[in-house]
């Protein structure tokens, strides 16, 4: 049996994500013994055993490892990689989750994997680059809109991303990225004191706390929607 290998990628992590944990799970229901890893814990020799191990009673196995493929360049990522790509006949399901969007070329060591790539709409990160310019009655506009192509749940993610490269632009900390998006966040961050956007930022995160311990009636997009007035 050949491997069944899937790389799940892309901007919009919580759709992706979601896809990956469904697909986990629709392998659980047909009888395969799960087991999850991050690929920062893994080193060659837990690789190895891990594709090797054989289950107690013969079951059928998918192994899901988060984040292989966006590690840093080292000889550990290279090795790893290279071994799990050799991987094409062994019973058993792989599932990578990535946090980001990976390129053609990150990929290339895997053609035979199904690739889901999950990328975000163009419009938030326009969305994004107007916060300190444009009036939060536009922006609330633009909002609506938004949630019609994507979640709530990633737009709040993709704001909190976009004030800690604003708070790092700002404070002189290291923003990553080509020279032109950090050319852009650091006129953006001008337009900010330093304290407007740590507080900016802590009010987002708290928009998660309230969502995620159920003490708020308010729908994501309401919460964002109340955010953008306070700005």
């Amino acid at each position: 049996m050949a491997t069944d290998f899937h790389i799940f990628h892309g901007e919009n992590t919580v759709q992706s994500r979601s896809d990956w944990l469904q697909i986990k799970e629709l392998f659980e229901s047909k009888g395969f013994t799960a087991s999850q890893h991050n690929a920062k814990q893994l080193d060659l020799a837990q690789l190895e055993q891990l594709l090797s191990a054989q289950s107690l009673f013969g079951d059928q196995r998918v192994i899901t490892i988060e984040g292989l493929l966006s590690l840093p360049q080292s000889k550990k990522k290279k090795q790893l990689v290279s071994y799990l790509a050799e991987q094409l006949e062994l019973d058993v399901a792989i599932l990578l989750w990535e946090p980001k969007l990976i390129t053609a070329a990150g990929l290339k060591p895997f053609k035979k994997a199904q690739v889901h790539t999950h990328k975000a709409a163009k419009q938030i990160f326009s969305w994004l680059d107007s916060l300190g310019q444009t009036k939060s009655a536009q922006m609330q506009q633009q909002l609506s809109q938004l949630t019609a192509q994507e979640s709530a749940i990633f737009i709040h993610t993709m704001l909190a991303r976009q004030l800690r490269m604003l708070i790092a632009a700002k404070d002189g900390g290291t923003v990553t990225g080509a020279p032109f998006m950090i050319k852009k966040l650091q006129a953006q961050a001008q337009r900010f004191q330093l304290r407007q956007l740590l507080a900016a930022h802590q009010s987002v995160l708290e928009i998660e706390y309230r969502q995620k311990q159920g003490i708020t009636r308010l729908t994501w997009e309401q919460e964002l929607d109340l955010w953008l007035i306070s700005l």
